[in-house]
């Protein structure tokens, strides 16, 4: 496999690992905004899963960005 395959398949798992990650907090946001007109409490308690999933997902953006540098650092 050549290097440009290498990268090019890198940089395509990186946009979908992203996107399931970006899905993911859309999903929690709109969980917290039906359980928080039927059940406040449990809207507090589904608030550390969406903390959790947007720190994950800034962590990936950071990730993703790095990495990028890298690859046009290596061209």
């Amino acid at each position: 496999m050549g290097r440009h395959e290498c990268r090019e398949n890198r940089r395509i798992y990186g946009e979908s690992s992203g996107f399931i990650l970006w899905f993911t907090l859309q999903l929690e946001v709109a969980a917290l905004v039906v359980l928080s007109v039927f059940q406040p409490f449990e809207c507090l308690l589904s608030f550390c899963p969406l903390l959790i999933f947007s720190s994950l997902y800034e962590v990936h953006q950071m990730v993703s960005s790095q990495k990028d540098m890298l690859l046009l650092h290596e061209k």
